[in-house]
């Protein structure tokens, strides 16, 4: 199920999987006169799959003149610094939080309830990010090198296949200063050394 940001407490129920295509940078979606952040709820019967960002409270890099795609890891988020602490707002409510449930039991009112194991048919994990080797990319030289003396981080963390760009292996739940809470009927994984 897809879930539509535009609402300060957005709480996305679905009673199958819930994965994530793009990023979700969530620091331009402020509310009221104190552009205060909100609380991001998200419950799946199935499985919670983050095989992109989840970000707040960093501020994403803009590429152009001074820094290209490549050299930002062909992500926005991956070099992002943190976000400058408003005064107008109590510092731990400068971010977003993120409450994340899988396997939940989507009758319940506890954003927190996960329905027994049994009943999960192998599903009910938090997965964030995607299986990758531990060295994805072995190139020493050339344009796309990750590796030796002429190797890139940026390099390393890209996806791609015969040619083909498929965005970044920088796949991280992140918040400045909001909370974050991870609930599970199975398991959660950090699939990658970039999660």
């Amino acid at each position: 199920g897809d879930l539509t940001l535009g609402l300060a407490n957005i709480n996305g129920s679905t009673s199958s999987e819930a994965r994530s295509t793009a990023d979700w940078d969530l620091s331009s979606f402020r509310y009221g006169s104190m552009s205060a952040p909100g609380v991001l709820t998200m419950r799946a019967s199935g499985d919670l799959v983050f095989n992109n960002t989840l970000s707040d409270g960093f501020d994403p890099v803009q590429t152009g003149f001074l820094l290209t795609a490549t050299e930002a890891g062909n992500s926005s988020m991956w070099l992002a610094t943190l976000s400058t602490i408003k005064d107008s707002l109590p510092v731990n409510t400068q971010s977003w939080s993120y409450r994340l449930t899988a396997g939940a039991d989507t009758a319940a009112s506890d954003f927190r309830a996960v329905r027994p194991e049994d009943e999960l048919g192998g599903k009910g994990s938090v997965l964030v990010g995607e299986l990758y080797p531990a060295v994805p990319n072995g190139n020493t030289s050339g344009t796309s090198a990750a590796l030796g003396l002429n190797g890139l981080t940026s390099n390393t963390i890209r996806i791609s296949t015969n040619s083909t760009d498929r965005g970044n292996r920088f796949e991280v739940i992140r918040t400045g200063t909001g909370s974050i809470s991870v609930n599970a009927g199975r398991d959660i994984q950090l699939r990658n050394q970039f999660s």
